[in-house]
């Protein structure tokens, strides 16, 4: 028994810091969630994704579906609404990732279309493989490309999280654990009606874009900057409130509830 104390208290202390944060506390703010089981539906409001091209679904091991894309051309479009016009100020994306490449440029979500007023922003592996940004001010005048220090393993599960705040700048996360910050873009940034692309960046779709190559799970779009304790109980497997059971069976539970039975 002395063998397995250490791991158990460890185990006790994850599980009671994550006690501080609820389910309920991360519906705050929450303008959507993709769970991905068998579909691309919105659990928060029915700002409901079509899939493009094929894209299609997989097994994710204790989270039920995933979406699945091939890197080619299959991705999510998700049509405007005015909710998202409140990603500008403040804002946090996080989700599951599972890549089968970090090459070029393989986007998680954006908001990107020709000409530059329909700009806003992205969240990639991109520029070396790193997990990063991009940004487009009020106006749709100037990007910028914001690094973190993190690059994804291929075929491995990750949890990433980036969050945004117009007075002081950007953080990324991995694993719950920050892997960047940067100061060099701030203000609002640019909203348009644009539709929300999930794995796919689309400058024009009869010229340059670019997709993601693998699997995506559990996205989640926050109209505010999520605390670290909230992110590294989302990484821990935390699902929010309004995206509890979806139509793959999927519970919100915590890693420790998970993992106790």
């Amino acid at each position: 028994m002395r063998h397995y104390l250490p791991i158990i208290l460890t185990c006790v202390v994850f599980v009671a810091f994550l006690g501080g944060i609820s389910k309920a506390d991360l519906v705050s703010d929450l303008i959507a969630y993709y769970s991905f089981d068998g579909n691309a539906e919105d659990s928060v409001a029915g700002k409901n994704g079509t899939e493009q091209n094929g894209a299609g679904y997989g097994d994710h091991a204790g989270f039920g579906q995933a979406l699945m894309l091939d890197g080619t051309d299959d991705y999510v479009e998700v049509p405007h609404d005015p909710a998202f016009d409140t990603i500008a100020e403040a804002f946090t994306f996080a989700a599951w990732i599972n890549p089968t490449a970090v090459d070029d440029r393989r986007p998680i979500i954006s908001r990107e279309f020709n000409p530059d007023a329909n700009r806003g922003f992205e969240f990639a592996i991109k520029d070396g493989s790193v997990l990063a940004f991009q940004l487009v001010n009020e106006g749709g005048v100037n990007k910028t490309a914001i690094n973190s220090t993190f690059t994804p393993d291929t075929n491995v599960w990750t949890h990433v999280a980036a969050t945004y705040d117009s007075a002081s700048g950007s953080e990324f996360f991995a694993h719950g654990t920050s892997v960047g910050t940067d100061s060099s873009f701030t203000g609002a940034v640019n909203t348009a009606v644009t539709p929300i692309n999930i794995g796919a960046y689309i400058w024009d779709p009869n010229g340059y874009w670019r997709t993601f190559a693998g699997m995506i799970d559990e996205l989640g779009i926050w109209a505010r900057v999520l605390a670290p304790d909230e992110i590294a109980a989302l990484a821990a497997g935390t699902i929010p409130t309004a995206a509890a059971v979806g139509p793959g069976g999927k519970l919100a539970v915590a890693w420790g509830e998970l993992k106790s039975n």
